[in-house]
């Protein structure tokens, strides 16, 4: 009658702990999807955040140091190659919310958030519910439009350049033409 009528158990339980691949002190990274159950028998590699940092975390890609608060930046940057974890401030023994985001430390001034885009998605919705993300997303949207309307003044400034310049390059073969053009009359 074969398997096809069964059901069988492949894998089960929870992924706690993922194989590292990269090149630091540590075999292992935790795994978010068990972080509340990992963190309250960590006491190395977690580092406190406030709202405003917490948020700046949930950004995609290399998140720079500089967008986090200077004592931050520096337990930030004394750490070494690897994974570690975000706790939001004043959530720390409260394992039911999960304020938590596993995070992996780069040689370069930067950090990566090591979550799904899905439970990222979450954790910005939990945020919201306590009513921390709209202040900070505020903020930090504020921050971004006035950098984008400086990019945006910059461009419009290279782009006046280039005009100005194509003007010039147009004047300068007008002129040459005009001088052969006498040149052959002559």
């Amino acid at each position: 009658k074969g398997y096809q009528h069964r059901v069988m158990a492949v894998h089960t339980g929870l992924k706690v702990f993922d194989k590292n691949t990269k090149l630091c002190q540590v075999g292992y990274r935790v795994a978010q999807e068990a972080i509340h159950y990992v963190v309250p028998h960590m006491t190395k590699r977690v580092l406190e955040a406030g709202p405003r940092d917490f948020c700046a975390a949930l950004n995609d890609g290399n998140i720079l140091l500089d967008n986090f608060a200077p004592a931050l930046a520096e337990q930030l940057e004394a750490l070494t190659v690897g994974s570690f974890v975000f706790v939001l401030e004043g959530y720390a023994h409260d394992t039911a919310l999960k304020m938590f985001l596993v995070m992996w430390k780069c040689r370069s001034k930067s950090i990566n958030l090591l979550v799904s885009k899905i439970e990222r998605g979450g954790m910005a919705h939990k945020l919201r519910a306590l009513g921390i993300y709209q202040e900070v997303a505020v903020t930090l949207k504020a921050k971004y439009d006035v950098e984008k309307d400086e990019k945006k003044k910059a461009s419009a400034a290279g782009e006046a350049m280039d005009v100005a310049k194509e003007i010039e390059t147009e004047e300068k073969k007008s002129a040459d033409r005009e001088e052969k053009t006498e040149t052959v009359a002559k």
